[in-house]
């Protein structure tokens, strides 16, 4: 079963996403997962891992950032990880209200973007009993420059200045692409996978390739990697993909190495956008059902 949900954010901003509600006899509560998805993502496209949760027994709340999808806030395709991260709060104690869901066996996923906000709530919100760090993004500054040349970078940089001066004069903000094709700039400048591209075109109206380029400033400030130390004594599974160009391999790593017990690292041999096609989507998928279903099930029902 699945249904439309929409919640306030502490702000006033409604957010809107699905609950998925596993077959589960009555008056025994479920366990249950927020999900939240990455960069300019909206929730269309992660219905198989929702599915793939319920399927095992779990409640789901996977929801879009406010000024993403269904949900609402201004301005449009605007991402700030602080706002995020607080609305994310504010998800986990929607979901522990809702009558299907035991409020103390609650799990939480995110990918690639949403991969740190998952590291960094965890950290900080100990309502959370088990986490999922999916092709995680690590580290703002030095995915920048590796992002971008130092020529590049500097461009950009006095880009960011650029629209800053604008906006206090009333002006909207300007556009970045996501992805693209081209030597013109763009958020995520490593070669994408056009069948990604396509698939998010498919699966969601509401995805544009687009957004507010103080948004990609936002980005390059972002450190989530630098909490993750504090995420232990809740469990962590990092998933990593061998090949990704977009939240890099090695950094993960890095932080996985800083990350305290109980902690599991899965590698898949794929690139960043190749996660979320068969058969990588369903090794992730099944081995985060694993993991949670370990935490929030076995350990919890000795």
């Amino acid at each position: 079963m699945r249904a439309e949900v929409e919640f306030r954010a502490e702000d006033g901003v409604t957010l809107r996403g699905w609950k998925y509600v596993p077959d589960i006899p009555p008056n025994k509560p479920a366990p249950a997962i927020v999900m939240i998805n990455g960069f300019s993502g909206v929730k269309e496209t992660l219905t198989q891992y929702a599915q793939a949760f319920q399927a095992e027994g779990f409640a789901v709340l996977l929801y879009d950032h406010r000024n993403f999808g269904a949900s609402d806030g201004q301005p449009r395709l605007h991402i700030e990880p602080s706002r995020q991260l607080a609305d994310l709060r504010c998800a986990v104690t929607v979901l522990r209200g809702f009558p299907e869901v035991d409020p103390e066996r609650i799990g939480m996923w995110g990918t690639s973007l949403a991969g740190g906000h998952a590291i960094v709530t965890a950290a900080n919100d100990r309502r959370i009993k088990c986490v999922v760090s999916q092709i995680p993004f690590i580290s703002g500054h030095r995915s920048a420059e590796r992002f971008y040349t130092v020529h590049r970078l500097t461009e950009l940089r006095q880009m960011f200045d650029d629209d800053r001066q604008n906006r206090l004069h009333g002006e909207p903000s300007a556009m970045l692409p996501v992805v693209s094709d081209s030597e013109d700039f763009c958020c995520l400048p490593s070669p994408v996978s056009k069948r990604f591209v396509q698939a998010s075109i498919d699966q969601a109206a509401a995805w544009r390739n687009e957004v507010t380029i103080g948004s990609l400033e936002n980005l390059f400030e972002y450190e989530p990697g630098a909490l993750i130390k504090f995420v232990s004594p809740t469990p962590l599974l990092m998933i990593v993909g061998a090949r990704d160009n977009v939240c890099f391999p090695d950094l993960a790593f890095e932080a996985y190495e800083n990350a305290l017990e109980p902690k599991s690292l899965y590698i898949h041999r794929a690139g960043h956008w190749g996660t979320y096609f068969p058969p990588y989507l369903d090794a992730t998928a099944y081995e985060a059902c694993k993991w949670f279903k370990e935490h929030l099930i076995t350990r919890m029902e000795k």
